[in-house]
């Protein structure tokens, strides 16, 4: 919204965005094409006088249903949307740690949890591609942009799933957040394009760094 709204509607939705008065959505995934590459939506948009007619088929729209969706983002690519991703996986990861203080802290290895030293390395991953992302631009940064997604997510996995065990059969349950974020870590493996996509980029930027 920001690269592509008015005046007047960055003032009538990012405000009120920022302060969590309402919601928004992503529309990307569409039922025949692989979604991960926004560049290959089959989506239109065509200008008829003052409006725009869009033209096309969504399905699985993050926060659709949510009464407080007021934005929904149909055509557009988000260069740090990934980054966004791992960013929230690092909070998401960080009250797992919380809660799982709470319940156990007594399994140490070298003075710290086990689970904080896989945060560790990723929140440092994630810092330094946000670091490249300003300096560099999306296109330059976009190897360490990729192991980061792949990082965060497993990472979180790994750090929730010793929280759920931790929680025994309260952790799987809906009494806490605990499933919720599992399975939002889950679906980043996925959404935003698979780790085995993101594998590929890596690989092929080491290969073309090896062959200069």
């Amino acid at each position: 919204m920001l690269r592509y709204g008015n005046k007047e509607q960055l003032h009538k939705w990012l405000i009120r965005l920022l302060n969590g008065k309402i919601r928004s959505g992503f529309a990307m995934t569409e039922p025949q094409v692989a979604s991960s590459d926004a560049t290959k939506i089959e989506c239109s948009i065509k200008r008829e006088g003052d409006t725009y007619i869009i033209n096309g088929t969504k399905w699985w729209t993050s926060g659709a249903t949510d009464p407080r969706c007021k934005v929904l983002i149909v055509m557009a690519r988000l260069g740090p949307g990934r980054l966004h991703h791992c960013m929230r996986l690092i909070g998401a990861a960080e009250r797992g740690m919380q809660m799982m203080a709470q319940r156990a802290l007594s399994r140490r290895v070298f003075g710290k949890l086990i689970a904080e030293q896989e945060l560790e390395k990723a929140r440092l991953l994630v810092l330094e591609a946000a670091d490249q992302l300003d300096k560099r631009g999306n296109k330059k940064a976009r190897g360490i942009i990729a192991m980061a997604k792949v990082a965060a997510p497993n990472m979180a996995l790994k750090v929730l799933d010793m929280v759920m065990q931790v929680h025994g059969g309260a952790g799987l349950s809906s009494n806490t957040v605990l499933a919720h974020l599992w399975a939002t870590a889950r679906t980043l493996r996925t959404a935003d394009g698979p780790d085995e996509v993101h594998l590929g980029t890596i690989g092929k930027l080491e290969l073309q760094r090896t062959r200069l």
